[in-house]
């Protein structure tokens, strides 16, 4: 269904793909914004001739998401500019306010889902090929090599493996990663992040009770 853009509103874009902003007039529809993107980014060299552009345009919302050949390149913002104030230049003349609107920052986990599904539909390509199976398909997500960060990245591998349904905890493997090891389907995953050393950390702990003994021995 063809949208159409409030009659009393401009709306501008702030594309970062190499691509001007853009200010689009009352009563242009989705497909006009489109078409005028499709033309934005091909003189940007950012795609080429037989190249699909496609926009999600949400006007309620305020956000473009547009795609090449079904690969996500570009987020961005819309505003709806209202001219209810009328404000005359030196020549007594009406002059229409425009706004540059700023790329939101985009979520990194939204962003990494999308490569994901990028991969996924590359693998796909290789379905009827007839092709030797993998022995094994790991994705591992290492969140942090410093133990000193545990308090901030034990969480972040904990929220994973919740995500895929299970739980975190001490590596049965080794004694300085906080991990999970889960799979979904043919995919292994491996959520993991550096801790202190658990036995080192227990050798610190004995030390310091002998020293304590050996202090109040000392003392008595």
């Amino acid at each position: 269904m063809t949208q159409t853009l409030p009659d009393t509103y401009r709306v501008a874009f702030d594309l970062n793909a190499g691509v001007d902003p853009m200010t689009f007039l009352p009563g242009t529809t989705t497909g006009g914004i489109t078409t005028r993107l499709r033309a934005a980014f091909l003189a940007a060299d950012v795609i080429r001739d037989g190249q699909q552009l496609t926009a999600a345009i949400d006007v309620e919302a305020g956000t473009v998401v547009v795609s090449i050949d079904g690969d996500v390149i570009e987020h961005g913002s819309i505003t709806a500019i209202e001219p209810a104030v009328e404000v005359l230049d030196s020549n007594d003349e009406l002059v229409l306010g425009t706004v540059t609107i700023s790329r939101p920052e985009p979520d990194y986990w939204e962003t990494l889902a999308e490569d994901l599904h990028r991969a996924a539909v590359r693998i796909a390509t290789l379905a009827g090929s007839g092709l030797l199976k993998p022995a094994s398909v790991n994705l591992n997500i290492l969140v942090s090599v410093s133990p000193g960060d545990a308090e901030q990245t034990v969480p972040v591998v904990d929220a994973l493996a919740a995500a895929f349904g299970g739980t975190a905890g001490p590596d049965e493997q080794t004694t300085y990663y906080h991990s999970a090891r889960l799979q979904l389907g043919a995919v292994k995953f491996h959520p993991y992040t550096f801790v202190p050393d658990r036995e080192e950390s227990e050798l610190e702990r004995l030390r310091a009770e002998v020293a304590e003994l050996r202090a109040a021995q000392g003392g008595a």
